[in-house]
């Protein structure tokens, strides 16, 4: 697959101004895992160094240890000081001494962000070093600083910040250590439907909780979510989040977008809902969206009302759910309480377990999925 495919497939744009639940089966799998896709320099966040789920497998962005350099002594900063756009970060919110912070190895890398895998007062944890703007480094700290104090369920948990004489900021967080849900639908291990279930109600949870906090992610896709060791996803990667009422940029991954986002509608809740239906048919299919069109190509497919076929293998209900949730008219979408009050009741129907044994030990050579692409409109 080459380069310049994947960099199209997932190119990122910051611009300002299914049968009943009842017949679910523990044995159910998908045929083929999807295609290798995201290349090192596009991932935006891999808080993570996944173990291996297929010792087949090439490498990918959290499995890279390149060589780097480590960041000089770490000095306290507070922004919450700083007389520019203050009113944007939290003064509860202040630096953390990361002076001993041991980095081992850099897990992730990005057009705007390292990321390693690091000690910090004797426990393992991930951190982002950002060369980015100092808004956004404000932004992404404020809003898991907040989700992190309030508990907030399947996001990723946020440890502190610091900065040092150059001007980069580290964002410290928790380390996930199961990689990233791109990383695991590109392996080829076996995933039962009962457990996508249960990946697919983790992310509707973080959605819901984040819309009742009145907050947009903006940029929801597998490759911003993370497994726990216990098979729980968390969400991360909140450089783009905004609250409801907050003026907006054009922000987001252009294969996960929202129809209504090209033609340069502002961001909503149901735009983060065709995300989630965008990454729900990845669960259920292991494939990339949109993976053989270019940008452009991409826009005009997604416009027009086109949508990636859903599996036959894929359950009626989540089949329903996906296609209600990519609806070309936003009003149809349903809200993240109504997603997850759904699959809340799939889940009770087919009783799932949420434990690693959902996933057979037995694990198949990666196949190449080169079955025609169609699409279905609306």
């Amino acid at each position: 697959m080459s380069s310049s495919r994947r960099k199209d497939s997932i190119a990122r744009l910051f611009v300002d101004t299914s049968n009943k639940a009842s017949d679910i089966k523990k044995t159910d799998h998908a045929d083929k895992p999807r295609n290798k896709h995201h290349p090192l320099k596009i991932v935006e966040l891999a808080v993570v160094d996944g173990f291996p789920l297929d010792p087949q497998r090439t490498l990918s962005a959290h499995d890279a240890c390149d060589d780097f350099s480590l960041p000089p002594t770490l000095s306290l900063y507070d922004p919450s000081n700083d007389e520019t756009d203050n009113d944007a970060f939290p003064t509860s919110l202040k630096p953390i001494d990361m002076t001993d912070c041991k980095f081992i190895k850099k897990i992730g890398s990005g057009s705007s962000a390292d990321v390693f895998r690091a000690t910090w007062q004797n426990k393992d944890i991930a951190v982002k070093k950002m060369d980015f703007s100092y808004i956004q480094f404000k932004r992404e700290a404020a809003f898991l600083h907040k989700l992190t104090e309030l508990n907030a369920p399947n996001i990723v948990q946020f440890i502190g910040y610091s900065t040092d004489n150059l001007n980069y900021f580290y964002l410290g967080m928790e380390y996930v250590p199961g990689g990233s849900l791109d990383c695991l639908l590109d392996s080829a291990r076996e995933l039962s439907w009962s457990l996508r279930i249960s990946f697919m109600l983790d992310i509707a949870r973080a959605i819901d909780f984040l819309h009742q906090m009145k907050i947009l992610h903006r940029d929801v896709k597998s490759p911003n979510i993370f497994l726990r060791a216990n098979f729980q996803l968390v969400l991360g990667d909140f450089g783009s989040a905004i609250y409801f009422d907050q003026k907006q940029s054009f922000a987001g991954t252009i294969a996960w977008m929202a129809p209504e986002l090209f033609a340069q509608k502002p961001a909503t809740p149901a735009s983060d809902i065709f995300s989630v239906a965008v990454t729900f048919w990845e669960i259920a299919s292991r494939q990339v969206p949109y993976e053989a069109h270019k940008e452009q190509s991409m826009i005009k497919i997604v416009s027009e009302g086109h949508r990636e076929n859903i599996p036959l293998t894929c359950p009626k209900d989540i089949a329903d759910l996906i296609t209600e949730s990519w609806d070309q008219d936003p009003t149809k979408r349903p809200t993240a309480g109504k997603l997850l009050a759904r699959l809340s009741m799939l889940a009770e129907k087919s009783k799932i377990n949420v434990s690693p044994i959902d996933v057979p030990e037995k694990e198949k050579s990666a196949k190449r999925n080169t079955d025609q692409k169609r699409f279905r409109s609306f």
